[in-house]
């Protein structure tokens, strides 16, 4: 891996902020390299329009953002009615399918992970629909190691089980690709 950019986007409250900084952590305090983060909120944090850009790198990394981004994650309609156009045909696009239904870019792989949805069945919350879409992608990229995200997140975030449950919830939505 030389370089790999992700680009998260959504509405406030959704977690994507927390989903980048996740990913920059377990990259750079458990696994040595190189990662950047950074992001862009609306004025309206709760609700307004939400993005995070992660690089991890073996190598210096000369700009700290996403010049062409390689994996895009969509949690909401309104961030795909947003965004959507800065995709290129060949990236990797995975998107919560509870809360997107309409995509107007063809012939591309989008992955589609109900996360909200399993979240409040499996979970009791919707709340935790950000960790099955970031399990998912650690499994399905590899980008970094399962055993580490789950050190970062038992480490860094509040309800450390709950949330350990649904990045196995998405690493078996990923397992099954």
């Amino acid at each position: 891996m030389v370089r790999t950019e992700i680009r998260i986007v959504g509405s406030g409250g959704q977690g994507a902020i927390t989903m980048g900084e996740l990913l920059a952590k377990t990259a750079t305090v458990y696994e040595g390299k190189i990662a950047t983060q950074v992001m862009s909120y609306g004025a309206k944090v709760r609700g307004g329009d939400i993005w995070t850009e992660v690089v991890i790198s073996d190598e210096e990394i000369d700009y700290p953002g996403a010049i062409d981004a390689d994996i895009y994650i969509f949690l909401s309609q309104e961030a795909v009615d947003k965004h959507e156009g800065e995709v290129k045909k060949d990236r990797t696009v995975i998107i919560d399918s509870s809360l997107v239904n309409k995509w107007s870019v063809e012939s591309m792989k989008i992955y589609q992970v109900p996360a909200s949805e399993l979240s409040e069945k499996e979970l009791g919350s919707n709340l935790y629909s950000n960790m099955i879409l970031l399990g998912f992608l650690v499994a399905l990229t590899g980008i970094i190691k399962r055993e580490t995200i789950i050190k970062a997140v038992r480490e860094t975030v509040k309800y450390p089980n709950i949330n350990t449950r649904a990045l196995e919830i998405g690493f078996a939505l990923a397992d099954r690709e």
